[in-house]
């Protein structure tokens, strides 16, 4: 069985401290982040710029100037094929709910133990991209 190509993945996020520790954390299980922002509106713009897209997007719910809610309708809205996992401190019903609704595929608390969650996650929502009905 021949092996899938990783993903491009992009981080959002307003705290450098967050981007960096799971650019990091990303880097140490092979995948490559093709850009970070620091809130919605610069993860659009770079989207805009960007010669390579991202298959995954890690989002924060809670940013200045556009929040994780307003950028995942405007995401699916223009790149219908990215995938955005929802990643917030934030981790009540409706939060979880609401950014469901906007398009996200996942949700994963930064409280949890997000080494082994968020790689299981980026990688559930890789493998049923890939798949492929073989008749």
């Amino acid at each position: 069985m021949e092996r899938l190509a990783q993903p491009l993945i992009a981080i959002v996020d307003d705290s450098a401290v967050v981007r960096t520790f799971t650019a990091f954390l990303l880097a140490n299980y092979d995948f490559e982040v093709v850009f970070d922002a620091e809130n919605g509106q610069d993860c659009i713009d770079k989207m805009h710029q960007a010669e390579q897209l991202p298959d995954i997007i890690i989002l924060d719910i809670e940013m200045p100037v556009m929040d994780g809610f307003q950028a995942a309708a405007i995401l699916k809205e223009n790149w219908p094929d990215v995938k955005i996992i929802a990643f917030s401190n934030k981790n009540d019903k409706l939060s979880m709910e609401k950014i469901l609704a906007a398009g996200a595929k996942a949700f994963v608390t930064k409280e949890s133990d997000i080494t082994e969650k968020l790689i299981e996650i980026i990688n559930q929502i890789w493998l049923q991209g890939q798949m492929k009905i073989v008749s």
